[in-house]
């Protein structure tokens, strides 16, 4: 979940409203549907799907190569003929073929007779079949044999079938033929390389493959393997290129069969990953509502406000007491907020905006009832704003990032929440405000309502030369009576310093509050970098050090109280 979620999680929590969290039981299906996909077995193919061989050439050897070169595996193999009669043009084999653990290819060898008859091109085929155990046949489970008499080297190009091809994104490889036309005397080497131009990106849909492939003398087919990378995409369909490059052998080799050397290869989806994909999806999809912070009607939002509390209808859940009590402590504030517009309504701009008046508003009553408050406990209005203010705007800061910490395996989104918080309330919260008022009074000047702020007028009304904001006007009635005061002599020297005006705001503690709110943070910091060369993380870890980092930022706070009261106090 996201940091905005957290929040609406902590704050709900707080005010006994429905959170968000994920089922188990979905948590579990998903997990379950990324194991599905087991390991394939072992592939077995003969190596060549043609070969020619002259009639003089006495025999012909057929390579079989297996996958994976792990364990014992034997295949069936046998001679059939076509056009070529066994016993008259080649001597038929027939067998099991055994592979040791870790041999990847073996040889089967067909004796070939010669006559002194004129005939035509004679063929047979060697096939294999039944492989054991835990195995497949490949794409090439026999290997055409032509005897020619032909001492042409031939000239190389893409099969036909591999000239536009589809393969699927869980298939582990595109297997792309290339053929030895009009001839077979000699070697013929090739170079070839992988293209990412139709859409498909080199190292995250395929493999990245380049090399050389010989056709010795009487081989007819090869096939290049390019390993294809699944990345369980909705719906894809990407393709890329497989060039021959350069074909170096005798004579007419050299130039490509009828410019035959580009391979298409198009990655699609298949069906298995699909319907991965789609039940993935109704996992996510299902109770979505739950993870929705946005409202579309009055009606949903006066419905949740009054009826949705804790998590009354969660799987064997149910709105507990402490809920009850919060959602009708809270009950008057969600019924008020209920009233702010959808965010369906006008892309969430009326939303926005009657919320940053919903939220000026509370600030206004707050600050006043805060005032109010320690007026009657005795408390300065400094020391109100760092203790009981501080630690209601907070809250919901701190259940935030406790439950971020929780459920994030880092914690940037814990310590994010935090710093990010406090900067928009430094940066927006006294920043827009101090703008504002700063070019209201440089456009305005000094006229009639200055002058009854902050001019004489007020000085002789009040006794006191600036007043500033409300919670700074307390502070210069109580100590503007003494000799002593630092507001003694202020209008006098703001007039004569800033005779055209301006917005004036009295530091008072300030600057001595900010310096140890800095040396505390200071201290934090380097408390969770030195966690990190250390134990090796910033937060969690055994006991002891939770413990300990808790107990230091607990005490750092007090004593951020403490000072700040012995200075606005006079201790100090």
């Amino acid at each position: 979940m996201s940091r905005a979620h957290y929040r609406v999680n902590a704050i709900r929590s707080l005010t006994g409203g429905r959170r968000m969290r994920p089922k188990r039981s979905s948590q579990v299906e998903v997990a379950r549907l990324r194991r599905r996909c087991d390991d394939e077995p072992d592939e077995v193919n003969v190596e060549t799907e043609a070969m020619y061989v002259m009639e003089n050439g006495k025999e012909v050897n057929i390579k079989v190569r297996r996958l994976k070169p792990r364990g014992v595996l034997e295949v069936e193999y046998e001679t059939v003929g076509v056009t070529a009669t066994a016993g008259e043009d080649f001597i038929a084999v027939s067998g099991t073929l055994r592979f040791e653990d870790g041999e990847l290819v073996k040889a089967l060898s067909v004796e070939i007779l010669d006559d002194d008859e004129a005939e035509e091109d004679e063929t047979f085929y060697l096939r294999i079949w039944n492989p054991r155990p835990a195995a497949k046949i490949g794409r090439f489970d026999r290997c055409m044999v032509t005897i020619v008499d032909d001492d042409e080297p031939g000239q190389i190009g893409i099969d036909p079938r591999s000239r536009d091809m589809t393969v699927h994104d869980r298939d582990e490889s595109a297997d792309v033929i290339v053929r030895r036309y009009n001839g077979s005397a000699g070697d013929i080497h090739v170079s070839y390389e992988t293209n990412a131009d139709g859409g498909a990106v080199a190292g995250v849909d395929f493999t990245q493959t380049e090399g050389q492939i010989c056709f010795g003398p009487g081989e007819m087919v090869k096939m290049i393997r390019v390993p294809i990378l699944s990345t369980m995409e909705y719906g894809k369909d990407k393709a890329f290129h497989l060039t021959l490059l350069k074909a170096d052998g005798v004579r007419g080799a050299k130039d490509f069969y009828n410019e035959q050397h580009l391979a298409r290869i198009r990655i699609v989806q298949d069906e298995q990953t699909k319907q991965v994909l789609e039940d993935l999806t109704k996992l996510v999809q299902h109770d979505l509502k739950k993870y929705e912070i946005g409202t579309s009607s009055y009606v949903e939002q006066f419905r949740r406000a009054l009826f949705e509390i804790g998590d009354a209808d969660e799987e064997g859940g149910g709105a507990t007491m402490t809920d009850l009590v919060l959602h009708g402590v809270s009950l008057p504030f969600k019924l008020l907020f209920a009233t702010i517009p959808p965010t369906d309504y006008g892309n969430a701009w009326p939303c926005f905006f009657v919320s940053l008046a919903y939220i000026g508003a509370l600030t206004a009553v707050i600050g006043d009832l805060a005032s109010i408050f320690g007026c009657l406990a005795g408390l300065e209005d400094g020391f109100t704003a760092i203790t009981f203010v501080a630690l209601g705007t907070s809250l919901p800061d701190t259940f935030a990032s406790k439950a971020a910490a929780e459920s994030d395996e880092t914690a940037d989104a814990s310590v994010g929440n935090v710093t990010g918080s406090n900067s928009v309330n430094v940066f927006l919260g006294l920043g827009l405000p101090w703008s504002i008022a700063a070019i209201y009074w440089a456009v305005t000047g000094v006229n009639a309502e200055w002058r009854k702020q902050y001019g004489e007028e007020g000085n002789e009304r009040k006794g006191v030369g600036v007043a500033v904001a409300e919670t700074a006007r307390k502070t210069v009635r109580t100590h503007s009576e003494s000799a002593s005061s630092p507001f003694a002599g202020l209008v006098k020297n703001m007039i004569d310093e800033y005779p055209e005006g301006g917005f004036v705001v009295i530091a008072d503690s300030l600057g001595f509050s900010v310096g140890i709110f800095c040396i505390c943070a200071i201290l934090c910091i380097g408390t969770l970098v030195a966690r990190r060369a250390f134990l090796g993380y910033e937060l969690g870890g055994p006991a002891g050090p939770q413990l300990a980092t808790g107990a230091l930022f607990v005490a750092l706070w007090l004593f951020y109280i403490v000072m700040s009261w012995l200075q606005i106090y006079g201790h100090i």
